[in-house]
């Protein structure tokens, strides 16, 4: 599926039954609370270990700066390291 930023805002701080996860392409996945906050995250493998890394919060972050983080991530991790960085420095 692809995301956009109306459909982002139009589910930004709007209250639901339970938490939503919504991905696309790259392993970039947003995860909607119950309360509306919007996280980006990047979904990968290490060490064959399904993982999580957490790019930003919408609006922090917008759509396009999650989207160009990927190879950046990816990088990262074909160096073999698999810890939290500040994703948005």
């Amino acid at each position: 599926m692809t995301l956009s930023h109306s459909k982002l805002k139009a589910l930004l701080n709007g209250q639901q039954a339970t938490r939503l996860e919504l991905s696309e392409r790259d392993g970039l996945s947003v995860r909607i609370s119950e309360y509306g906050r919007i996280v980006f995250q990047y979904r990968h493998r290490f060490l064959t270990k399904p993982k999580r890394m957490t790019i930003g919060r919408f609006p922090d972050i917008t759509l396009t700066q999650a989207r160009d983080k990927i190879p950046e991530l990816r990088l990262y991790l074909a160096n073999g390291k698999d810890e939290f960085i500040n994703a948005q420095a």
